[in-house]
């Protein structure tokens, strides 16, 4: 793969657990070119300080996004 076919400036978010919150957050409104989104046990649950991420304004992501989630997860506030 040549230089040249590599997309320069753009970027990949990953965020696990609590931190899903503020990659999405961040995949919403930032204005920096993103290309991928992944999302592992993201939390259902609100505290006092962030929005859940099934409160999010999910629809304005429009890029390519993975969602990871166990079944067999402990935690009782993320995807199961």
């Amino acid at each position: 793969m040549s230089d040249s076919s590599i997309a320069k400036n753009t970027h990949s978010l990953y965020g696990r657990s609590r931190g899903t919150e503020s990659a999405v957050h961040l995949a919403i409104n930032t204005t920096q070119q993103l290309n991928s989104l992944v999302l592992t046990s993201s939390m259902l649950e609100p505290n006092d300080k962030e929005v859940p991420v099934p409160e999010m304004k999910l629809g304005k992501i429009t890029i390519s996004t993975l969602i990871v989630a166990h079944r067999n997860d402990g935690c009782y506030v993320t995807f199961s």
